[in-house]
């Protein structure tokens, strides 16, 4: 079995790797571009504006500005340097504090305790294998009456379930030898890496029961609408 830290090593090689072109997904055409509006809605509807946010795993820094454009004070937060170096460079003038994982570190935030009226996490956690260990740092991190915005793949969606035999089969050892010898290209046609990292698909029951025991207080869950369910939980 693949240990901790070799993951968390294949997933910021994964971002590493995009970090050029990540934006790309958020264009008006892009797959994540409804991602932005999503987010920014969910806030202004329970913060005032100047409220202080972290966008937790903000990769090229487009949802981050998006939620300054929305009025809020922002901050952003990635795992990948390689992605915090694209987001200072495209956002650092605007006043965004940009920050990268301590590479000793990596499981803990660089925050004090009670520091941010609101965390996001677009889809951040299905490559995370320990989400409660993240979980328990923005609730340390979360003013009283704070909130954590975050989306998670919904297995309800049929995109998910078939995903999810994707990432079954591309995950398993024998497949993951013969992998090796197949051209870069097959690999990235096929979403293999991604398929490789993007291991932590959970019933959206299951990933509420986690919230709840790392002290979150969650209302209610939303009905399947999309790929990506979006849970707003507060840190009572």
């Amino acid at each position: 079995m693949e240990n901790k830290t070799k993951h968390i090593e294949k997933v910021k090689s994964f971002f590493n790797n995009y970090s050029n072109s990540w934006e790309k997904n958020y264009d008006a055409d892009g797959i994540m571009s409804e991602r932005t509006v999503r987010f920014s809605k969910a806030l202004t509807e329970k913060l005032p504006e100047g409220a202080l946010v972290l966008d937790f795993g903000c990769g090229s820094g487009d949802l981050t500005v998006s939620l300054k454009e929305a009025g809020f004070n922002i901050q952003g937060y990635d795992l990948s340097e390689l992605m915090i170096k694209r987001a200072q460079e495209r956002y650092g003038s605007r006043g965004i504090v940009f920050t990268s994982a301590d590479k000793s570190h990596p499981q803990t935030l660089p925050y004090d305790n009670k520091t941010f009226d609101a965390v996001t996490a677009s889809s951040v956690f299905e490559y995370i294998d320990e989400p409660v260990v993240y979980f328990k740092e923005i609730f340390r991190a979360l003013k009283p009456g704070g909130y954590f915005v975050l989306t998670v793949p919904d297995n309800r969606h049929l995109e998910r379930r078939i995903e999810n035999v994707k990432i079954k089969f591309y995950n398993q050892d024998i497949i993951i030898k013969l992998i090796k010898y197949l051209p870069d290209n097959i690999k990235k046609r096929l979403n293999v890496d991604f398929f490789r990292i993007s291991k932590t698909r959970l019933k959206v029951e299951k990933w509420v029961e986690m919230l709840k025991t790392c002290g979150f207080t969650v209302d209610s869950i939303p009905k399947c609408e999309t790929p990506l369910v979006l849970l707003t939980v507060e840190k009572i």
